[in-house]
């Protein structure tokens, strides 16, 4: 069992190049395909019509079919569980920031506590402020 690095395809030697060209000889692949996949996956399955004319992702190993709508982590899992092989998926780095922070807390309270002192402590009247 090898371990995999799905997105670091670039370690991946000639046996890949030999098994996508037995692939694309017996298989019937669609137009929509994209001949230039960067994902692992797809060395080891492919798109084709299946009897209906529904376009569906088929394993190489065994046949087994998948919708097109699936994402290649279940494509990944597939060939980890029925096939041992060891596919790792890095996930995805998204900038996810929460709009305030705790420094950011304790910064907006200070601001309205002072506010609040110079409208209050300071006597001003909201319409002078508005102004």
């Amino acid at each position: 069992m090898s371990n995999i690095d799905l997105y670091n395809i670039s370690s991946y030697n000639s046996e890949s190049s030999d098994h996508d060209s037995a692939n694309t000889s017996t298989s019937q692949t669609s137009n929509s395909i994209d001949s230039n996949r960067k994902l692992f996956v797809w060395n080891f399955m492919h798109e084709e019509r299946n009897a209906t004319g529904t376009v569906v992702v088929v394993c190489d190993e065994c046949s087994q079919e998948y919708s097109i709508k699936l994402s290649t982590g279940v494509l990944a899992e597939h060939l980890n569980k029925k096939h041992n092989y060891n596919i790792t998926l890095k996930p995805r780095r998204f900038l996810v920031q929460k709009p305030y922070g705790k420094d950011d807390n304790t910064c907006i309270e200070e601001c309205e506590s002072s506010i609040l002192d110079f409208f209050v402590g300071d006597q001003i009247s909201f319409n002078t402020a508005e102004s």
